[in-house]
């Protein structure tokens, strides 16, 4: 699939494009955030005990929100509620 032959649709096609992009790396600092406070987290967890994996990532989201609440510092926050 080509690039859109009018100038129009090239523009929101481009717009489009950058849009999926921020979301892109909005998710991934999300991720590292999640994997750099927790990297040190080591629990064996059974693959079937759906509903402990649910909680588990449940409490380092949460645990995550708080920390970044108390200290004030978080990528995302900085890149997009300024705007």
């Amino acid at each position: 699939v080509g690039l859109p032959q009018g100038a129009r649709e090239r523009q929101v096609c481009l717009a489009f494009n950058c849009e999926l992009l921020s979301y892109q790396q909005t998710a991934e600092w999300g991720m590292r955030q999640l994997q750099g406070g927790f990297g040190q987290l080591c629990m064996p967890l059974n693959a079937n005990d759906l509903e402990g994996w649910k909680i588990l990532i449940e409490v380092c989201i949460w645990l995550m929100q708080v920390w970044v609440r108390r200290v004030g510092i978080s990528e995302i926050r900085n890149v997009y509620f300024p705007i």
